[in-house]
């Protein structure tokens, strides 16, 4: 799976902008430089990934379950990882992103009164 991958390699390599703002805004003092890394790290998971970390494959008997094993003549199974997870994810996200929105709209009539 190259996608999990890039997932990956993006989020660790943003991880590791993110400690070194951290560090630079705590204990070096320096804001300036501080937020050109944080900008940095929320650029780095938008873009494509500059290093890849390797990552396992899937186990024979999962890869087939999932479909996306080279084997041949059997048709995937139907999962709950390939076809029900991404919906459900989804969801969440979506009803997160729903609930910070009425959050702030509250906030912002609030401040408005």
């Amino acid at each position: 799976m190259p996608w999990f991958s890039c997932i990956v390699s993006n989020v660790l390599l943003a991880l590791l902008l993110a400690l070194a703002a951290l560090v630079t805004h705590r204990w070096l003092r320096r804001p300036a430089v501080a937020h050109i890394l944080w900008v940095l790290a929320l650029v780095k998971l938008v873009t494509p990934p500059l290093l890849s970390v390797p990552v396992c494959e899937a186990p024979r008997d999962m890869a087939c379950t999932l479909g996306v094993c080279s084997c041949g003549p059997h048709t995937p199974t139907q999962s709950f990882m390939r076809d029900t997870l991404p919906w459900l994810l989804l969801t969440v996200w979506l009803a997160g992103a729903s609930a910070t929105s009425l959050i702030a709209c509250g906030a912002g009539r609030a401040f408005d009164d």
